[in-house]
């Protein structure tokens, strides 16, 4: 596989990603906005093998393997399984409406190319499009954290601000060695392993995971 064929490839991955995360702004069914972290895995499992493939570095293998196991299988079924249990609405209840999200993701879209672009300079070649694409998605992420209601949704904002963090630097850096890899991958699963405990928890307790809901208890 030719160099630009890999280039390709992983450009349009990473605009992949970019993309499930606009679209999980833009779904307000729970449900699917966890399905399409599933997406959102396999591609990231995708970049690491193409990267392998371009560096020969036989651990990005395994960090492919992993990153499909835990982020496009495990982490979204489990996910899935709480909102069963807890019995959470389909309706995500995000303070905006989709209009306001598509546009507010928009403009983080922006602001991810415009800082993007002076520090692609400094970046690998073959990597040079894909270094907005992964600040879009972490800006994305990371506003979902604090336009959304409920907790789990809050979650996913997360796991969509790390897959940003993941692209970044499995891009920019051709990967970390295998026992940091495997390190952060611990502590992604220890997260939401714990996230999804206390959802049942609170789920049990209160009938709810609404965080404004949940502040109202205090005193």
């Amino acid at each position: 596989m030719d160099t630009h064929t890999i280039s390709r490839l992983v450009e349009l991955a990473s605009y992949g990603v970019l993309l499930v995360a606009v679209a999980v702004v833009a779904q307000r069914n729970l449900a699917t906005s966890i399905r399409l972290l599933r997406l959102e895995g396999f591609l990231l499992a995708m970049v690491s093998a193409v990267i392998g493939v371009h560096t020969h570095e036989a651990h990005l293998y395994w960090v492919a393997a992993i990153t499909l196991v835990v982020k496009g299988l495990a982490i979204p079924s489990f996910f899935l399984h709480v909102k069963q249990r807890i019995g959470l609405p389909h309706d995500a209840e995000r303070s905006l409406t989709v209009p306001l999200g598509l546009l507010l993701a928009s403009g983080l879209t922006l602001v991810a190319y415009h800082v993007g672009r002076p520090l692609a300079l400094a970046s690998p070649w073959i990597t040079r499009d894909v270094l907005a694409s992964s600040l879009g998605t972490a800006f994305i992420g990371l506003s979902l954290m604090i336009v959304c209601r409920k907790a789990l949704t809050q979650m996913l904002g997360f796991l969509l601000m790390e897959d940003g963090i993941f692209l970044f630097g499995i891009t920019e850096t051709y990967g970390m060695p295998l026992l940091v890899e495997m390190g952060i991958f611990f502590d992604l699963i220890v997260a939401a392993g714990v996230t999804g405990i206390l959802l049942l928890r609170m789920g049990g307790a209160f009938g709810q995971v609404d965080v404004d809901g949940l502040s109202d208890l205090r005193g």
